[in-house]
């Protein structure tokens, strides 16, 4: 059956400018009761930190209600198994609670008396809107349904104490924003030459975060990205970390014993750059069993030491973009058209360019093809997919190059093909042949990516029996057809829009070392619903996602569905047709133009409103940043 989007959530203005405040609607679909049994394990694989902080306790003469309140706000103070909310408990309540089960997190807990209460004792039924589960290592995973429980309370010494608790955790989604922080962890994609980030919530109030984000490095990736990603560090290993008083942290990591130089050299990649995007102070002193994880002469590390594996993308400034079926380059002066072989005969449907900008996978009608395999007819139906070279050179080079590139002969062809998405090396380019068929197009160039022959080093379609799988456990009688698939800068994620709603999935290499699609799960159900029609991923590694909404045209999502900002939609018209962005400046095809919205630090975006790009005014284009 079809997953139903109620009417009274589609298009439902919510502004959330900060994490988790998901804008859940009262009613929900689904129902997510905390189990009120179950073998408990700890929300977290590390111990939190010593804290500073002073977590109010019960005062005397509080009301019933009041220690309730008391005891949840409380609970998102994790440290010494949750002491501070035990003292809100009666002494065998305290005793008998098990706290350590996932936490679920709750917006507006509703508190209201179940029955009249007694002299000395009171019950107490309390409802929420769940909106998500931290889980082990402080993973977040989106989780809308409701939350119902009852709690009983009786008067000890004349005072109010919760008598009867279940067991878990329950986190007011105000307190958690208040104490808890996502942090990147980072591991290593399968073939060890980019960090991915495994991003983590950690209790924030603890005094030193280093030990904490070292732990979650030596426990490992969470475990739905783990079919994608890796570690170089041996099993076995432990790692603490301190601040130093001189400044800078000390990092001690045993078990390295027989870890090659190459495999060190990444474990510093993966522990600075953890470090650094922690905010925390460097430099780094990296130890490995009472001696220098590298060598004496790089004993104290910075990010100079590590910067084959920066995860941070390099700047792309240059836009492009699809205009009128050719390929043009924008710039302050205007639009000027590509001078090779995508910039003339119009019948170009999508693109994507490499981060270099150097090469160019296109999408176009094609009028020529024959019936092959089943994919693609001749006419104006069928699409086919090209590579070759951006030519923004000179004359005599861009002759070279036309011929080198063959006249970028045909590579993949259906009768419809998603917009290209490349690999951060530029090596490999991704598209999807009727909705089903998931490509992956392995690109060779010559010794300089701006010169020399190019051809396909390797094309296949991509197992995705997975994806399909959960699709048909969704929704047996959707024809499930993907209309976008964008691979992010680590090469790891993948996200996609399945019949309007949006999909994240882990790029896996499996039987043979092909790539397979893994770990599938929704995640704008909340927030976005059926009414997704673009996305493609930001620098930072989240997403940008336009709608069909009017009220919500425009939308910023982290990969784990943490954190969902709607964007301002000033000067939009729905549908928001394609996306891009840079570092510094958002774009955006709505129902009449490409426009542009200039990145702001500040989190209040509403008297922002999203101006044409020159060059492209009046023009429903297509914009694309090389990436």
């Amino acid at each position: 059956m079809n997953k139903p989007w109620p009417s009274s959530r589609r298009g439902r203005v919510v502004a959330v400018s900060t994490a988790l405040c998901l804008g859940v609607a009262s009613s929900l679909s689904a129902c997510a009761t905390l189990p009120s049994h179950s073998d408990p394990k700890a929300i977290h694989s590390y111990a939190p930190g010593e804290s500073g902080t002073t977590v109010p306790g019960p005062q005397k003469g509080d009301a019933p209600d009041e220690v309730l309140r008391g005891f949840f706000s409380a609970s998102a103070h994790p440290s010494h198994s949750h002491k501070a909310a035990r003292a809100f408990l009666t002494s065998k309540s305290s005793d008998a609670w098990k706290d350590g089960n996932d936490a679920f997190i709750v917006q507006q807990l509703n508190i209201n008396s179940s029955g009249q209460p007694l002299d000395d004792e009171a019950t107490f039924d309390v409802s929420g809107s769940t909106i998500g589960v931290l889980g082990d290592g402080g993973t977040f995973t989106p989780r809308s349904g409701s939350y119902r429980s009852q709690f009983k309370l009786k008067k000890v010494n004349g005072e109010w104490r919760i008598s009867s608790v279940p067991e878990g955790i329950i986190l007011q989604s105000v307190d958690f924003e208040q104490t808890y922080r996502a942090y990147s962890v980072y591991f290593l994609d399968h073939t060890g030459r980019y960090l991915v980030s495994d991003r983590r919530w950690i209790y924030s109030q603890q005094d030193t975060i280093e030990s904490s984000l070292m732990s979650l490095l030596a426990s490992g990736p969470r475990q739905e990205l783990a079919p994608g990603i890796g570690t170089a560090l041996p099993a076995g290993t432990s790692i603490t970390a301190k601040s130093d008083k001189v400044g800078g942290s000390t990092v001690d990591i045993k078990g390295l014993s027989q870890v090659s130089s190459d495999d060190r050299q990444k474990i510093a990649g993966q522990v600075v750059w953890t470090l650094i995007h922690a905010d925390v102070r460097g430099p780094f002193t990296l130890m490995a069993d009472g001696a220098p994880l590298l060598d004496q002469a790089h004993k104290s590390l910075s990010a100079s030491d590590v910067s084959d594996l920066n995860p941070e993308p390099p700047e792309m400034n240059t836009l492009h973009a699809v205009a009128d079926g050719s390929l043009e380059t924008i710039s302050a002066s205007g639009a000027t058209g590509d001078r090779g072989p995508f910039g003339r005969d119009g019948k170009i449907l999508s693109a994507g360019i490499t981060p270099n900008g150097g090469l160019a996978a296109v999408v176009e009608r094609d009028n020529t093809a024959d019936d092959d395999e089943g994919r693609g007819q001749s006419g104006s139906d069928s699409s086919v997919l090209r590579i070759g070279h951006v030519m923004d050179t000179d004359a005599d080079t861009r002759n070279s190059l036309e011929e080198a590139d063959g006249a970028a002969q045909p590579i993949v062809r259906g009768r419809t093909l998603t917009r290209p998405s490349w690999s951060e090396d530029g090596t490999v380019a991704w598209t999807v042949a009727d909705g089903k068929e998931i490509h992956r197009v392995e690109y060779q160039t010559g010794t300089d990516s701006k010169s020399g022959s190019g051809s396909v080093k390797n094309e296949y379609i991509v197992d995705n029996d997975a994806l399909r799988a959960q699709l048909r456990n969704d929704d047996e009688n959707n024809d499930h057809k993907i209309s976008e698939f964008r691979v992010a800068n680590d090469g790891v994620r993948a996200a996609m829009i399945i019949g309007g709603r949006v999909f994240t999935a882990i790029i896996a290499p499996g039987e043979g070392g092909k790539s397979r699609i893994m770990s599938p799960r929704e995640l704008g159900e909340v927030f976005v619903g059926d009414t997704a029609t673009s996305l493609d991923w930001q620098p930072d590694g989240s997403l940008l996602i336009g709608t069909q909404s009017q009220d919500a045209p425009i939308w910023s999502v982290q990969p784990d569905g943490s954190d969902a900002t709607r964007l301002t939609s000033n000067n939009v018209q729905a549908p928001v047709s394609a996306v891009a962005s840079t570092r510094n400046e958002l774009y955006i095809t709505d129902s009449r133009s490409v426009l542009q919205l200039e990145r702001n630090n500040s989190s209040d975006t509403a008297t922002q409103n999203w101006r044409e790009v020159p060059g492209l005014q009046g023009i429903r284009a297509q914009p694309i940043v090389s990436r």
